[in-house]
């Protein structure tokens, strides 16, 4: 599990907002900065689920 603030999300889904949010990267020449970029869209997406935790967990 990972923690975004103060929320635990399962792997599952921190794997699917990470692999979500890189590839919007894809073929972008901006991919030096892609980790960085992809580290605040995949936390921004799971805060944004907090529902998600009180439906599954």
């Amino acid at each position: 599990m990972l923690h975004a603030g103060a929320r635990p999300y399962p792997d599952d889904q921190v794997v699917q907002a990470v692999t979500t949010a890189h590839h919007r990267f894809d073929r972008r020449p901006i991919r030096g900065f892609a980790p960085i970029l992809v580290g605040r869209m995949a936390r921004d997406q799971l805060q944004a689920s907090d529902g998600w935790l009180s439906r599954h967990g």
